[in-house]
């Protein structure tokens, strides 16, 4: 058995002791989500969000689960729903901005990632996304097709 696998038992074990506790099921949703169990790691971060409905990082990360098990028009919501908790989240504005970009939404995405920057002026995943959509708006591509 894995270092891994045995982790996510344990913390399964230790979420069921603790069913009351946001962040067992919020971190037990984050290992799921690092090991692609993207169902199960969409449930454990449902659970925490519908118990600390303020987290904007648990609805973050339950959006990302959403995106990742083809549930684009929840996940859109719940990213919405993040931001609405704080508008300058820079994770919220991030994760938001990447989920436009993997739809196309080329013009939206870039206001959220350039908000990245405002607050984070060095995150390098903000700046590599612009660095794409500039590419993409521009019509550099690569081998035929858009990169």
């Amino acid at each position: 058995m894995s270092a891994l696998y045995r982790k996510i038992r344990t913390i399964q074990m230790v979420g069921t002791a603790w069913e009351c506790d946001a962040k067992a099921h919020g971190y037990l949703g984050i290992v799921l989500a690092f090991v692609e169990r993207w169902a199960e790691a969409e449930q454990e971060s449902r659970t925490a969000v519908r118990m600390e409905p303020g987290s904007g990082l648990y609805r973050c990360n339950w959006a990302d689960a959403l995106t990742a098990i083809g549930r684009t028009q929840e996940a859109e919501a719940e990213y919405r729903a993040a931001l609405a908790l704080d508008l300058n989240y820079y994770l919220a504005n991030l994760r938001y901005g990447q989920f436009l970009e993997s739809q196309g939404r080329l013009t939206k995405a870039r206001r959220y990632l350039e908000r990245v920057l405002v607050f984070d002026p060095d995150n390098a995943r903000a700046k590599r996304a612009l660095e794409r959509i500039g590419r993409l708006r521009h019509g550099d591509t690569e081998g035929g097709r858009h990169v």
